[in-house]
């Protein structure tokens, strides 16, 4: 401890004689002259400092810009020949350095602690200065991920707060100390796990984000949510791949109901703005035969044989997240009304008279063309978006490897395919199809009838919907989970990065 020219007591380094060569040789390289104009910038409150990206060429430019003499490679330190006392301590003032001038300059290596009981409670009774905070939060600086600095939490003044994710390991641990160790993670806004052997594990098996037991036949078991008979940690791994697999699968259930939802407002939208409906056939059909079986189905998906190095989101407003859904939704609706337009020009299309028939009579509104249309478009566009939500072999298995949600679609797609280009049978006309003309189903009548929609106009609706299908497709798995995504997420995170730096 010495004192500094405020007279308050600071932490200092002292450097022995045979070791100034070598200080030279870095203080003098590029390293420590970036350094000297980032720390220069940083206690000056500038971003570039805390960053860290300056560098001598920018340093140039700027000092040439500014009409300022360049930093140059200029020995400031003593060299061994002015050195008294070779190889004993130092106790020149020149040779002494300051805990924020050691860290800020590097001339460290951050390394991992193991601490016991004891020194984990004197750890948390002392104070942590604001000067060691600031030069703790520093060096952390170039080991951010995703933006976030842990440690240096407001309210927070021990020196445990900010030395606590340097800990690897924690020694002769009492059940409260290792509840106290878990909470202290967590109060830091981590997803702390707990792996336990024993009684004096319940605690903290308890108080963690995800609890496991390592043995069925200790009383850790009541308390863990997970237990394993494997006598190893090994087995969190096992845990993770379930977990992130099982959290995939619950976004693209939770994304798949959300698009249905709005897509069943867009259908409904048409339908009341024309004064149509669908029959009641058509709605048994897509919702409980088609949506609520494959939701079932697109929850059997397996996990990923191979923990991924990445997590799949956890929020459920995420950028991507809303891409997803908003952009399906788009273009679904953008070709629903492609294939309204082919049979409103077409030259056999005849209006639905609406005004003929009362609001309350429901079931004299669905036969016609707009109908079948919406029918066979809002039907292709439901199924297929449970396939393409489950799109991802990142955290999961393939698509194609859920047997049962493929059997599905391809038995609902292949029927719906098989409706849409048939002749008139008696399933056409169990779900109100247009493919014959209606001359005796009121408001129709044989002098203003509803013509057969011509199988051309239905090979064009066919075409459309295979269009939008593949757009679909494309959009989630090339633009959402491909390269696209994947740049994207790159650059969201480093804005964030530098938007944290910054504040």
């Amino acid at each position: 401890m010495e004192k500094d020219s405020s007279g308050r007591f600071v932490v200092c380094w002292r450097c022995v004689g045979e070791d100034l060569k070598g200080l030279n040789e870095i203080l003098l390289g590029n390293e420590w002259l970036t350094w000297r104009k980032n720390y220069k910038q940083w206690r000056g409150g500038g971003a570039a400092g805390a960053r860290g990206e300056a560098t001598m060429k920018a340093a140039k430019r700027r000092a040439h810009e500014a009409a300022e003499p360049e930093i140059s490679r200029r020995c400031t330190w003593p060299q061994l020949d002015e050195v008294q006392d070779t190889g004993e301590d130092v106790w020149d003032e020149d040779f002494i350095f300051s805990t924020e001038e050691i860290v800020l300059s590097r001339l460290f290596e951050w390394c991992e602690l193991a601490v016991t009981q004891q020194a984990y409670e004197w750890l948390a009774a002392q104070q942590c200065s604001p000067d060691l905070r600031r030069v703790l939060l520093g060096s952390r600086l170039s080991s951010l991920k995703k933006g976030r600095v842990l440690g240096s939490g407001k309210g927070h003044t021990s020196l445990l707060w900010e030395l606590l994710t340097s800990i690897r390991i924690f020694a002769r641990m009492t059940p409260n100390g290792k509840i106290s160790v878990v909470e202290n993670f967590m109060s830091q806004g981590l997803i702390c796990a707990m792996v336990g052997d024993g009684g004096n594990d319940s605690g903290a098996l308890r108080t963690a984000h995800v609890g496991m037991a390592l043995s069925s036949a200790t009383s850790a078991t009541v308390v863990a949510p997970f237990t394993t008979c494997r006598p190893s940690v090994a087995p969190i791994a096992d845990l993770l791949r379930e977990g992130r697999g099982a959290l995939a699968t619950s976004f693209a259930g939770y994304k798949y109901c959300v698009h249905y939802g709005l897509l069943n407002s867009v259908l409904k939208f048409k339908t009341y703005w024309h004064g149509i409906s669908q029959s009641m056939m058509a709605a048994y059909f897509q919702d409980m035969i088609g949506f609520l079986s494959l939701s079932w189905a697109m929850s059997l998906a397996r996990p990923a044989p191979v923990l991924a190095t990445s997590r799949p989101t956890s929020s459920l407003f995420s950028g991507f997240t809303v891409l997803s859904v908003v952009g399906m939704l788009a273009l679904n609706a953008l070709f629903l009304e492609v294939n309204w337009n082919i049979i409103t020009s077409d030259e056999d299309y005849v209006p639905f008279p609406v005004h003929k028939v009362r609001i309350t009579q429901w079931w004299k509104l669905n036969q016609n063309w707009e109908v079948t249309t919406l029918f066979f478009t809002y039907t292709f566009q439901l199924f297929w978006s449970a396939v393409v939500y489950s799109f991802g072999d990142v955290f999961r298995l393939p698509w194609y490897t859920n047997l049962v949600l493929m059997a599905l679609v391809a038995v609902n797609l292949g029927f719906l395919t098989f409706l849409l280009l048939s002749s008139p049978n008696w399933m056409t006309r169990l779900f109100k199809l247009v493919f014959e003309d209606i001359t005796d189903n009121d408001p129709w009548t044989p002098e203003e009838y509803c013509p057969a929609m011509p199988r051309p106009v239905r090979y064009h609706l066919l075409l459309v919907i295979m269009c939008n299908l593949t757009c679909t497709a494309f959009l989630e798995k090339v633009i959402i989970q491909g390269r696209v995504g994947d740049y994207m997420r790159l650059w969201g995170r480093a804005l964030s990065k530098h938007v944290t730096l910054r504040l």
